[in-house]
């Protein structure tokens, strides 16, 4: 497998996990605040939703970074600066915590709607 395609599944398959633990534990702490209790299916689809963001954000995160090592590998100071650093996590990290606030606010629409808020 190529440098590239390398960036890329293991920057997508860091970002998939990081989005996944993100939203799993971000979802369980509100439900806790919350309720009091937690609701393993919501937490299930929390982190299925921001474990596949993850994926998708931490490979393209992958792919940025191996295109930008590939266009610097004349600079011997800046290839280990991208081929050392881990976008994958980050953007997984920031995938779950969108997808946990996006969901949130949705559910207080939800609920405010069905008390007869809209």
């Amino acid at each position: 497998m190529g440098s590239g395609a390398s960036k890329v599944l293991t920057e997508g398959l860091s970002g998939e996990i990081s989005g996944g633990v993100t939203s799993a534990v971000s979802n369980s702490l509100n439900q806790l605040a919350d309720t009091g209790t937690i609701d393993g299916g919501q937490v299930l689809e929390a982190t299925g939703k921001g474990a596949g963001l993850g994926l998708i954000a931490g490979g393209a995160s992958g792919k940025m970074q191996a295109s930008a090592a590939q266009t610097s590998l004349g600079n011997a100071k800046a290839v280990p600066m991208f081929n050392n650093a881990q976008p994958g996590a980050t953007a997984g990290n920031v995938a779950g915590n969108s997808i946990n606030a996006v969901s949130s606010v949705a559910d207080t629409v939800n609920t405010n709607c069905q008390d007869g808020g809209c």
